[in-house]
C-alpha cells in the first residue's frame, strides 16, 4: 500500500508541475496596502507639480 501510494504521489506532482507550466499565472503579485499607499501618495505629488507649474507659467503669461 505504501509503495504504491507513494508512487502516486510522484505521479500526481509531476502532473501538477506540468499543469502549472502550461498554464502560467497572469495575477499581479499582491503589494501591502502601506505599499499601495505611499505609490499613490507619490502619485499625487507628482501630478500636482506640472499642474502648479502650467498654472504659474498661465498666471505669468495673462500678467503680460
Amino acid at each position: 500500500m505504501n509503495r504504491q501510494k507513494k508512487i502516486r504521489q510522484k505521479f500526481e506532482k509531476k502532473l501538477k508541475q506540468a499543469k502549472a507550466k502550461r498554464f502560467p499565472k497572469n495575477k499581479e503579485p499582491y503589494i501591502a496596502k502601506a505599499d499601495r499607499e505611499a505609490v499613490n501618495e507619490s502619485n499625487i505629488e507628482s501630478d500636482n507639480s506640472p499642474n502648479s507649474q502650467s498654472a504659474q507659467a498661465s498666471s505669468s503669461s495673462k500678467e503680460d
